[in-house]
């Protein structure tokens, strides 16, 4: 009877593994094609802190395999209007210093800084930027600067023979770009601020905070009367140019 067993048990495990291998050959020859991979949902959007989900991103009645024509709405935040912009400075043409400076903020601190370390007064020093003498009261954004500048630097003569620090004639508008006046009550000489036409007024609001060196949560505008948002648009309050925005700043 031990024999029987013996070679019962041996048949069984021949049996196993001719199964065993017969699995193993269908693996091995199947083809790779025939893997299938699951469909992976996209990951949210996320605008300004606003999470958008795959169903959002679809506005009815579009595919959603046509989502580049989707447009999403969303206010600009401060730092995607006003943001940082670098300036090297090749100072007497023996040194480098390099600047971080906001695109409505005034470049006074550049002059503050060369005029401190040469011991001179601030209207003694003076920068040369593709053919163009920037000012004290310049910003990256008079100056046209996008995102990178390099200026030349070094002390001119005194004041009275310094002819580049005299206050040029502003520039014309251009089709696209509007001014508008800015009043503070109490304050007779109102600011103006240009902007173009397509932007939101965040624009304006945050040319307005760099002026006053106040923050942006500190100051509220209004136009006729009613509450000026920062999403909103010339084109919302009807404004085409030359027309007051009442300032007033919070304690």
């Amino acid at each position: 009877m031990d024999a029987n067993k013996d070679t019962t048990s041996s048949d069984s495990l021949k049996n196993r593994l001719r199964s065993r291998n017969k699995k193993q050959i269908i693996v091995d020859t199947l083809d790779l094609t025939d893997e299938v991979t699951l469909p992976v949902k996209p990951s949210p959007v996320i605008i300004d802190n606003l999470i958008l989900s795959d169903d959002e991103m679809t506005e009815p009645g579009i595919e959603s395999s046509d989502k580049s024509s989707t447009k999403q709405s969303y206010d600009q935040s401060e730092d995607l209007v006003n943001p940082e912009i670098t300036i090297m400075v090749h100072w007497r043409c023996l040194e480098w210093k390099k600047f971080t400076i906001r695109k409505y903020q005034t470049i006074t601190p550049i002059f503050q800084h060369f005029a401190k370390a040469e011991g001179v007064s601030e209207d003694r020093i003076c920068f040369e930027w593709e053919g163009k003498y920037p000012r004290i009261t310049d910003t990256p954004d008079s100056l046209g600067i996008e995102y990178l500048a390099m200026f030349d630097g070094g002390t001119a003569a005194p004041t009275g023979s310094n002819t580049r620090t005299a206050s040029p004639a502003r520039s014309k508008l251009d089709a696209n770009t509007l001014e508008l006046k800015v009043q503070r009550k109490g304050v007779k000489r109102p600011m103006m601020v240009r902007m173009k036409k397509t932007d939101q007024m965040i624009v304006l609001m945050v040319q307005c905070a760099e002026q006053l060196n106040l923050p942006l949560d500190k100051l509220k505008f209004s136009f006729d009367g009613e509450d000026i948002n920062k999403s909103d648009t010339p084109a919302d309050l009807e404004l085409e140019g030359g027309e007051c925005v009442d300032l007033f700043v919070s304690s």
